[in-house]
Protein backbone atom coordinates (compact mmCIF):
# COMPACT_ATOMS: atom_id res chain seq x y z
CA UNK A 1 0.00 0.00 0.00
CA UNK A 2 3.05 2.04 1.02
CA UNK A 3 4.71 2.15 -2.06
CA UNK A 4 1.10 2.70 -4.26
CA UNK A 5 0.92 5.42 -2.85
CA UNK A 6 4.25 6.36 -3.30
CA UNK A 7 3.70 5.95 -7.42
CA UNK A 8 0.77 7.77 -7.05
CA UNK A 9 2.29 10.77 -6.20
CA UNK A 10 5.46 10.86 -8.69
CA UNK A 11 3.12 10.42 -11.43
CA UNK A 12 1.53 13.46 -10.58
CA UNK A 13 4.52 15.41 -10.07
CA UNK A 14 5.91 14.20 -13.28
CA UNK A 15 2.71 14.59 -15.76
CA UNK A 16 0.88 17.15 -14.57
CA UNK A 17 2.75 19.97 -16.18
CA UNK A 18 -0.93 21.79 -17.25
CA UNK A 19 -1.68 23.93 -13.51
CA UNK A 20 -3.94 21.02 -12.02
CA UNK A 21 -3.93 20.90 -8.27
CA UNK A 22 -1.92 18.05 -7.09
CA UNK A 23 -3.51 16.50 -3.34
CA UNK A 24 -1.44 16.85 -0.39
CA UNK A 25 -1.84 14.35 1.76
CA UNK A 26 -0.55 12.10 5.05
CA UNK A 27 -0.59 8.35 5.91
CA UNK A 28 -1.93 7.00 8.83
CA UNK A 29 -1.27 3.57 10.18
CA UNK A 30 -3.05 1.90 8.17
CA UNK A 31 -1.55 3.27 5.32
CA UNK A 32 -4.62 5.04 4.05
CA UNK A 33 -4.22 8.85 2.65
CA UNK A 34 -5.63 11.85 4.60
CA UNK A 35 -5.94 14.32 2.12
CA UNK A 36 -5.30 18.28 3.40
CA UNK A 37 -5.00 20.43 0.36
CA UNK A 38 -4.04 21.04 -3.46
CA UNK A 39 -1.41 22.27 -4.60
CA UNK A 40 -0.80 24.56 -8.31
CA UNK A 41 1.93 23.50 -10.63
CA UNK A 42 3.86 27.20 -9.67
CA UNK A 43 3.91 25.66 -6.07
CA UNK A 44 6.15 21.81 -7.12
CA UNK A 45 9.44 22.71 -6.34
CA UNK A 46 8.65 24.30 -2.65
CA UNK A 47 5.50 21.62 -2.46
CA UNK A 48 8.22 18.80 -3.48
CA UNK A 49 10.51 19.51 -0.89
CA UNK A 50 7.05 20.18 1.98
CA UNK A 51 6.37 16.49 0.91
CA UNK A 52 9.71 15.14 1.58
CA UNK A 53 9.59 16.54 5.11
CA UNK A 54 6.23 16.03 5.86
CA UNK A 55 6.73 12.23 4.58
CA UNK A 56 9.46 12.00 7.07
CA UNK A 57 7.59 13.56 9.97
CA UNK A 58 4.06 11.23 9.56
CA UNK A 59 6.72 7.89 9.18
CA UNK A 60 5.75 5.70 11.48
CA UNK A 61 7.76 3.65 14.03
CA UNK A 62 5.70 1.06 14.24
CA UNK A 63 4.50 0.90 17.36
CA UNK A 64 0.97 -0.26 18.80
CA UNK A 65 -0.97 3.13 19.29
CA UNK A 66 -2.21 5.22 16.08
CA UNK A 67 -2.89 8.42 15.47
CA UNK A 68 -4.51 10.53 12.39
CA UNK A 69 -3.65 14.14 11.74
CA UNK A 70 -6.99 15.88 10.76
CA UNK A 71 -7.42 18.23 7.61
CA UNK A 72 -6.11 21.52 7.89
CA UNK A 73 -8.52 23.93 6.15
CA UNK A 74 -6.55 27.02 4.07
CA UNK A 75 -8.35 29.75 1.93
CA UNK A 76 -9.03 29.46 -1.66
CA UNK A 77 -5.98 30.51 -3.63
CA UNK A 78 -6.55 33.50 -6.11
CA UNK A 79 -4.46 31.49 -8.99
CA UNK A 80 -5.95 28.60 -10.66
CA UNK A 81 -3.88 25.54 -10.22
CA UNK A 82 -2.14 24.18 -13.31
CA UNK A 83 -1.66 20.32 -11.86
CA UNK A 84 -5.06 18.08 -12.31
CA UNK A 85 -6.19 16.96 -9.45
CA UNK A 86 -6.23 13.37 -8.24
CA UNK A 87 -9.74 13.33 -7.43
CA UNK A 88 -12.10 11.94 -10.11
CA UNK A 89 -14.37 13.99 -11.84
CA UNK A 90 -17.54 13.38 -10.00
CA UNK A 91 -16.71 14.16 -6.38
CA UNK A 92 -16.45 17.76 -5.94
CA UNK A 93 -12.86 18.90 -4.40
CA UNK A 94 -13.51 20.41 -0.64
CA UNK A 95 -10.13 21.87 -0.22
CA UNK A 96 -9.73 24.77 -1.94
CA UNK A 97 -6.08 26.07 -3.19
CA UNK A 98 -4.21 28.10 -0.96
CA UNK A 99 -0.60 29.83 -1.29
CA UNK A 100 2.37 28.44 0.23
CA UNK A 101 3.41 31.33 2.57
CA UNK A 102 -0.36 31.13 4.05
CA UNK A 103 0.13 27.46 4.94
CA UNK A 104 0.48 27.20 8.71
CA UNK A 105 3.36 25.31 9.95
CA UNK A 106 2.21 21.24 10.42
CA UNK A 107 2.62 20.39 13.70
CA UNK A 108 4.70 17.84 15.17
CA UNK A 109 2.62 14.93 17.47
CA UNK A 110 4.49 13.88 20.42
CA UNK A 111 5.28 10.17 20.23
CA UNK A 112 4.12 8.86 23.63
CA UNK A 113 4.98 5.41 25.02
CA UNK A 114 3.02 3.21 27.44
CA UNK A 115 4.11 4.37 31.31
CA UNK A 116 6.47 1.66 32.75
CA UNK A 117 4.61 -0.38 35.66
CA UNK A 118 7.49 -0.84 38.58
CA UNK A 119 8.58 -4.17 39.34
CA UNK A 120 7.75 -5.42 43.01
CA UNK A 121 9.17 -8.87 44.04
CA UNK A 122 7.09 -10.77 45.89
CA UNK A 123 7.61 -11.16 49.84
CA UNK A 124 9.74 -13.89 51.04
CA UNK A 125 7.84 -15.72 54.04
CA UNK A 126 9.26 -15.41 57.06
CA UNK A 127 10.34 -19.24 58.67
CA UNK A 128 7.79 -20.46 61.10
CA UNK A 129 9.05 -21.29 64.76
CA UNK A 130 6.66 -24.56 64.05
CA UNK A 131 7.87 -27.40 61.81
CA UNK A 132 5.66 -27.84 58.83
CA UNK A 133 3.10 -30.94 59.12
CA UNK A 134 4.47 -32.68 55.71
CA UNK A 135 8.09 -33.40 55.30
CA UNK A 136 10.10 -31.11 52.89
CA UNK A 137 11.70 -32.42 49.60
CA UNK A 138 14.77 -30.79 50.05
CA UNK A 139 16.46 -30.01 53.86
CA UNK A 140 16.30 -26.26 55.13
CA UNK A 141 18.88 -24.18 55.28
CA UNK A 142 19.09 -23.72 59.34
CA UNK A 143 17.59 -26.04 61.36
CA UNK A 144 14.23 -25.63 62.94
CA UNK A 145 13.56 -25.24 66.49
CA UNK A 146 11.89 -28.66 67.31
CA UNK A 147 12.68 -31.58 65.77
CA UNK A 148 9.89 -32.20 62.31
CA UNK A 149 7.53 -35.34 63.17
CA UNK A 150 8.49 -37.31 60.26
CA UNK A 151 12.24 -37.98 59.07
CA UNK A 152 13.55 -35.93 56.47
CA UNK A 153 13.99 -37.86 53.17
CA UNK A 154 17.71 -36.34 52.97
CA UNK A 155 20.07 -35.44 55.21
CA UNK A 156 20.93 -31.69 56.34
CA UNK A 157 23.23 -30.22 54.30
CA UNK A 158 26.60 -29.51 56.02
CA UNK A 159 28.92 -26.58 55.16
CA UNK A 160 31.86 -27.81 53.70
CA UNK A 161 35.20 -27.03 55.85
CA UNK A 162 37.23 -24.37 54.96
CA UNK A 163 40.34 -24.55 52.70
CA UNK A 164 42.16 -21.96 55.26
CA UNK A 165 42.17 -22.71 59.49
CA UNK A 166 39.91 -20.34 61.32
CA UNK A 167 41.91 -18.21 63.64
CA UNK A 168 40.00 -19.01 66.68
CA UNK A 169 39.63 -22.98 67.81
CA UNK A 170 36.25 -24.76 67.24
CA UNK A 171 34.42 -26.06 70.31
CA UNK A 172 34.43 -29.54 68.91
CA UNK A 173 37.58 -31.02 66.97
CA UNK A 174 37.27 -31.25 62.94
CA UNK A 175 36.52 -35.13 61.30
CA UNK A 176 39.14 -34.56 59.19
CA UNK A 177 42.55 -32.76 59.51
CA UNK A 178 43.03 -29.09 57.66
CA UNK A 179 45.69 -29.16 54.99
CA UNK A 180 47.84 -26.77 57.22
CA UNK A 181 48.44 -26.22 60.77
CA UNK A 182 46.23 -23.42 62.56
CA UNK A 183 47.87 -20.70 64.23
CA UNK A 184 47.14 -21.06 67.89
CA UNK A 185 47.05 -24.25 69.69
CA UNK A 186 43.83 -26.05 70.12
CA UNK A 187 42.55 -26.95 73.89
CA UNK A 188 42.24 -30.77 73.06
CA UNK A 189 44.03 -32.99 70.92
CA UNK A 190 43.20 -33.71 67.04
CA UNK A 191 41.71 -37.32 66.90
CA UNK A 192 44.12 -38.22 63.68
CA UNK A 193 47.66 -36.59 62.81
CA UNK A 194 48.39 -33.53 60.64
CA UNK A 195 49.11 -34.00 57.23
CA UNK A 196 51.84 -31.32 58.06
CA UNK A 197 53.62 -31.44 61.67
CA UNK A 198 53.13 -28.00 63.53
CA UNK A 199 55.76 -25.65 63.79
CA UNK A 200 55.88 -25.92 67.56
CA UNK A 201 54.25 -29.16 70.21
CA UNK A 202 50.57 -27.63 71.51
CA UNK A 203 50.16 -27.06 74.93
CA UNK A 204 46.81 -28.32 75.27
CA UNK A 205 48.28 -31.67 74.16
CA UNK A 206 50.59 -31.70 77.69
CA UNK A 207 47.99 -30.75 79.58
CA UNK A 208 45.92 -33.73 78.20
CA UNK A 209 48.48 -36.41 78.52
CA UNK A 210 50.66 -34.93 81.19
CA UNK A 211 49.30 -34.93 84.79
CA UNK A 212 49.98 -31.51 86.51
CA UNK A 213 50.08 -30.79 90.22
CA UNK A 214 49.92 -27.62 91.85
CA UNK A 215 50.77 -26.42 95.34
CA UNK A 216 52.17 -24.20 97.84
CA UNK A 217 54.84 -24.38 100.35
CA UNK A 218 55.24 -22.72 103.62
CA UNK A 219 57.33 -22.85 106.34
CA UNK A 220 58.54 -21.05 109.80
CA UNK A 221 55.72 -18.71 110.57
CA UNK A 222 53.99 -17.37 112.56
CA UNK A 223 56.40 -16.21 115.59
CA UNK A 224 54.47 -12.99 116.60
CA UNK A 225 50.84 -11.75 116.53
CA UNK A 226 52.38 -9.77 112.93
CA UNK A 227 53.10 -12.83 111.41
CA UNK A 228 49.73 -14.93 112.53
CA UNK A 229 47.74 -11.52 110.21
CA UNK A 230 50.32 -12.17 107.62
CA UNK A 231 49.39 -16.50 107.60
CA UNK A 232 45.32 -15.86 107.30
CA UNK A 233 46.07 -13.71 104.50
CA UNK A 234 48.33 -16.44 102.95
CA UNK A 235 45.75 -18.61 103.38
CA UNK A 236 42.20 -16.48 102.59
CA UNK A 237 44.60 -15.49 99.33
CA UNK A 238 45.06 -19.03 98.18
CA UNK A 239 44.94 -19.81 94.24
CA UNK A 240 41.81 -21.59 93.48
CA UNK A 241 43.85 -23.72 91.63
CA UNK A 242 46.03 -25.40 94.30
CA UNK A 243 45.64 -28.61 95.48
CA UNK A 244 47.04 -28.80 98.42
CA UNK A 245 49.76 -26.83 100.88
CA UNK A 246 53.00 -27.64 102.43
CA UNK A 247 53.92 -26.31 105.50
CA UNK A 248 57.73 -27.36 106.50
CA UNK A 249 57.54 -27.04 109.92
CA UNK A 250 58.79 -24.46 112.99
CA UNK A 251 54.94 -23.15 113.77
CA UNK A 252 56.74 -20.85 116.70
CA UNK A 253 59.84 -19.08 117.76
CA UNK A 254 62.34 -21.05 119.48
CA UNK A 255 63.49 -18.16 121.45
CA UNK A 256 60.29 -17.12 122.83
CA UNK A 257 61.37 -19.17 126.37
CA UNK A 258 57.96 -20.41 126.92
CA UNK A 259 57.50 -24.47 127.62
CA UNK A 260 55.43 -25.22 124.00
CA UNK A 261 52.24 -25.62 125.20
CA UNK A 262 49.18 -27.02 123.72
CA UNK A 263 47.08 -23.66 123.32
CA UNK A 264 50.01 -22.39 121.23
CA UNK A 265 49.62 -25.03 118.89
CA UNK A 266 45.56 -25.26 118.78
CA UNK A 267 45.68 -21.09 117.85
CA UNK A 268 48.20 -22.11 114.95
CA UNK A 269 46.04 -25.18 114.15
CA UNK A 270 42.72 -22.68 114.12
CA UNK A 271 44.20 -20.39 111.14
CA UNK A 272 45.44 -23.29 109.04
CA UNK A 273 42.21 -25.26 109.50
CA UNK A 274 40.58 -22.27 107.57
CA UNK A 275 42.37 -23.51 104.60
CA UNK A 276 40.31 -24.13 101.37
CA UNK A 277 42.70 -26.88 100.47
CA UNK A 278 43.90 -29.87 102.29
CA UNK A 279 47.53 -28.91 104.45
CA UNK A 280 49.98 -31.18 104.81
CA UNK A 281 52.65 -30.11 108.16
CA UNK A 282 55.84 -31.75 109.77
CA UNK A 283 57.44 -31.10 112.85
CA UNK A 284 60.08 -28.11 113.06
CA UNK A 285 62.70 -27.90 115.83
CA UNK A 286 60.88 -25.08 117.52
CA UNK A 287 58.20 -27.49 118.16
CA UNK A 288 60.03 -30.02 120.08
CA UNK A 289 63.82 -29.97 120.27
CA UNK A 290 64.70 -26.07 120.75
CA UNK A 291 61.63 -25.96 124.00
CA UNK A 292 62.40 -26.35 127.55
CA UNK A 293 60.46 -29.65 128.34
CA UNK A 294 61.27 -31.79 124.93
CA UNK A 295 58.71 -34.60 125.96
CA UNK A 296 55.83 -32.22 126.47
CA UNK A 297 56.80 -30.17 123.65
CA UNK A 298 56.82 -33.45 121.47
CA UNK A 299 53.68 -34.90 123.04
CA UNK A 300 51.40 -31.38 122.38
CA UNK A 301 52.35 -31.31 118.71
CA UNK A 302 51.41 -35.11 118.28
CA UNK A 303 47.95 -34.28 119.85
CA UNK A 304 47.47 -31.29 117.58
CA UNK A 305 49.17 -32.06 114.15
CA UNK A 306 49.69 -35.22 113.61
CA UNK A 307 47.03 -36.40 111.17
CA UNK A 308 46.35 -32.83 110.52
CA UNK A 309 45.28 -33.59 106.77
CA UNK A 310 42.48 -35.30 107.98
CA UNK A 311 40.24 -31.96 108.70
CA UNK A 312 39.81 -32.62 104.63
CA UNK A 313 38.30 -34.77 102.31
CA UNK A 314 41.45 -35.52 100.12
CA UNK A 315 40.97 -36.68 96.22
CA UNK A 316 43.57 -39.30 96.88
CA UNK A 317 44.69 -41.54 100.13
CA UNK A 318 47.05 -40.35 102.24
CA UNK A 319 48.76 -43.23 104.89
CA UNK A 320 50.41 -42.52 107.94
CA UNK A 321 53.32 -44.79 109.76
CA UNK A 322 51.69 -47.20 112.47
CA UNK A 323 54.83 -46.39 114.87
CA UNK A 324 55.73 -42.65 114.04
CA UNK A 325 52.55 -41.18 112.91
CA UNK A 326 53.82 -37.47 111.91
CA UNK A 327 55.04 -39.57 108.66
CA UNK A 328 53.08 -39.81 106.30
CA UNK A 329 52.91 -40.17 102.46
CA UNK A 330 50.77 -40.38 99.25
CA UNK A 331 50.96 -40.96 95.73
CA UNK A 332 49.26 -38.29 93.61
CA UNK A 333 49.50 -38.13 90.06
CA UNK A 334 52.50 -40.83 89.67
CA UNK A 335 54.38 -38.43 92.04
CA UNK A 336 55.30 -40.01 95.34
CA UNK A 337 55.03 -37.65 98.77
CA UNK A 338 56.69 -38.83 101.43
CA UNK A 339 56.95 -36.16 104.90
CA UNK A 340 59.03 -37.25 107.25
CA UNK A 341 60.57 -36.14 110.95
CA UNK A 342 63.88 -34.68 109.68
CA UNK A 343 64.33 -31.39 112.16
CA UNK A 344 67.13 -29.43 112.87
CA UNK A 345 68.76 -27.41 115.82
CA UNK A 346 69.71 -28.85 119.69
CA UNK A 347 70.15 -32.61 120.00
CA UNK A 348 68.63 -33.11 122.98
CA UNK A 349 69.48 -37.12 123.01
CA UNK A 350 72.12 -38.18 120.68
CA UNK A 351 70.71 -41.96 121.11
CA UNK A 352 66.75 -40.74 119.66
CA UNK A 353 68.27 -38.87 117.00
CA UNK A 354 70.44 -41.45 115.83
CA UNK A 355 67.64 -44.31 115.96
CA UNK A 356 65.23 -41.45 114.54
CA UNK A 357 67.10 -41.21 111.56
CA UNK A 358 67.99 -44.38 110.80
CA UNK A 359 63.85 -45.61 110.71
CA UNK A 360 63.67 -42.28 108.40
CA UNK A 361 65.38 -44.11 106.30
CA UNK A 362 63.99 -47.29 106.28
CA UNK A 363 60.97 -46.31 105.99
CA UNK A 364 61.80 -44.32 103.13
CA UNK A 365 63.42 -47.18 101.20
CA UNK A 366 60.48 -49.48 101.86
CA UNK A 367 58.05 -47.04 100.05
CA UNK A 368 60.99 -46.39 97.47
CA UNK A 369 60.97 -50.59 96.32
CA UNK A 370 57.38 -50.34 96.77
CA UNK A 371 55.86 -47.51 93.84
CA UNK A 372 59.21 -47.11 91.96
CA UNK A 373 59.86 -50.46 90.23
CA UNK A 374 56.14 -50.83 89.85
CA UNK A 375 56.39 -47.28 87.73
CA UNK A 376 53.49 -45.99 90.13
CA UNK A 377 55.56 -43.43 90.86
CA UNK A 378 57.69 -41.88 88.37
CA UNK A 379 59.01 -38.89 90.53
CA UNK A 380 59.89 -38.80 94.54
CA UNK A 381 59.05 -35.18 96.75
CA UNK A 382 60.51 -35.84 99.96
CA UNK A 383 59.05 -33.47 102.90
CA UNK A 384 61.08 -31.91 106.28
CA UNK A 385 62.32 -29.28 108.01
CA UNK A 386 66.08 -29.09 108.34
CA UNK A 387 69.22 -28.10 106.32
CA UNK A 388 71.27 -31.05 106.11
CA UNK A 389 74.34 -31.08 107.61
CA UNK A 390 76.92 -33.72 108.89
CA UNK A 391 74.64 -34.79 111.68
CA UNK A 392 71.70 -36.27 109.12
CA UNK A 393 74.35 -38.22 107.32
CA UNK A 394 72.39 -40.98 108.68
CA UNK A 395 69.75 -40.28 106.28
CA UNK A 396 70.80 -38.66 103.21
CA UNK A 397 74.10 -41.07 102.56
CA UNK A 398 72.20 -43.80 102.12
CA UNK A 399 69.76 -41.81 99.62
CA UNK A 400 72.22 -41.02 97.74
CA UNK A 401 73.60 -44.02 97.35
CA UNK A 402 69.88 -45.00 96.43
CA UNK A 403 69.89 -42.59 93.20
CA UNK A 404 72.58 -43.88 91.94
CA UNK A 405 72.56 -47.34 91.89
CA UNK A 406 68.78 -48.49 92.34
CA UNK A 407 67.22 -45.84 90.82
CA UNK A 408 69.99 -45.16 88.62
CA UNK A 409 69.62 -41.29 88.23
CA UNK A 410 66.59 -42.06 86.26
CA UNK A 411 63.92 -41.40 88.82
CA UNK A 412 63.99 -36.80 89.67
CA UNK A 413 63.86 -36.33 93.41
CA UNK A 414 63.31 -32.63 95.18
CA UNK A 415 63.42 -32.77 98.70
CA UNK A 416 61.77 -29.31 100.67
CA UNK A 417 63.10 -27.88 103.98
CA UNK A 418 63.06 -24.55 105.67
CA UNK A 419 64.97 -24.11 108.96
CA UNK A 420 67.49 -20.80 107.39
CA UNK A 421 64.83 -18.78 107.26
CA UNK A 422 65.67 -17.75 103.52
CA UNK A 423 65.11 -19.02 99.86
CA UNK A 424 67.47 -21.33 98.31
CA UNK A 425 67.62 -23.81 95.41
CA UNK A 426 70.26 -26.39 94.99
CA UNK A 427 70.89 -28.55 91.70
CA UNK A 428 72.56 -31.51 91.32
CA UNK A 429 72.06 -31.77 95.64
CA UNK A 430 74.33 -33.38 97.16
CA UNK A 431 76.51 -34.36 93.36
CA UNK A 432 73.51 -36.09 91.71
CA UNK A 433 72.67 -35.15 88.88
CA UNK A 434 68.82 -35.74 89.60
CA UNK A 435 68.17 -34.62 93.22
CA UNK A 436 67.41 -30.93 93.58
CA UNK A 437 67.09 -28.98 96.81
CA UNK A 438 64.76 -26.10 97.91
CA UNK A 439 64.68 -24.41 100.98
CA UNK A 440 62.05 -21.93 100.91
CA UNK A 441 62.21 -18.63 102.97
CA UNK A 442 59.17 -18.73 104.72
CA UNK A 443 56.01 -16.89 105.78
CA UNK A 444 56.96 -14.40 107.42
CA UNK A 445 58.37 -12.21 104.64
CA UNK A 446 56.97 -13.46 101.28
CA UNK A 447 54.08 -15.04 99.71
CA UNK A 448 53.79 -19.12 99.84
CA UNK A 449 55.96 -20.78 97.07
CA UNK A 450 53.79 -21.78 94.06
CA UNK A 451 54.85 -25.24 93.35
CA UNK A 452 54.08 -26.79 89.86
CA UNK A 453 54.76 -30.43 89.08
CA UNK A 454 54.65 -32.39 85.84
CA UNK A 455 55.27 -36.10 85.03
CA UNK A 456 54.10 -37.93 82.02
CA UNK A 457 51.22 -40.04 82.17
CA UNK A 458 52.60 -42.92 80.36
CA UNK A 459 54.63 -45.88 82.65
CA UNK A 460 56.83 -46.35 79.55
CA UNK A 461 58.16 -42.71 79.57
CA UNK A 462 62.26 -43.55 79.89
CA UNK A 463 64.74 -41.64 81.68
CA UNK A 464 63.18 -38.36 83.41
CA UNK A 465 65.35 -34.90 84.31
CA UNK A 466 64.35 -33.42 87.33
CA UNK A 467 65.10 -30.12 85.66
CA UNK A 468 61.85 -30.58 83.00
CA UNK A 469 59.19 -31.90 85.40
CA UNK A 470 58.57 -29.10 88.02
CA UNK A 471 58.89 -24.78 88.02
CA UNK A 472 58.24 -22.78 90.29
CA UNK A 473 56.86 -18.69 91.55
CA UNK A 474 57.50 -16.82 94.40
Amino acid sequence: MKLATALLILYGLSNHADGSSIPRGSFNADNEVLLELSLTSSELPDRKEEAAESKSDMRLDGSEYKFTREPTKLPTSPEPSDVPSMIPSGIPSETPSVSPSTLPPSPTLPRTRPPIRPFTRPPIPEPTSMPTQPPTREPTRRPTRQPTPEPTRKPSATPPPTRRPTREPTRRPTRKPTGRPTRKPTRRPTRGPTRRPTPRPTRAQREEYDLVTRFAVIGDTPYTREHESRLKRHIDRLDSNLEFLIHVGDVRSGKSGNRCTLKEFQNVASILSKSSVPVFIVPGDNEYQDCPNFSEGWRNWKSVFAGFHKRWNTPFRVFQDAQRPENFYFVHKRVLYIGLNIVGGKVQSASEWRSRLSYQWRWTKGLLNTFLPSKEASSVVIIGHADPRSEHDQFFNPLKSYINNEARNEVPFLYFNGDRHYFRRNKNYKNRNNFHRIMVEGGRKENPLRMKITVPSSRDHGKLSISDIYSYSR
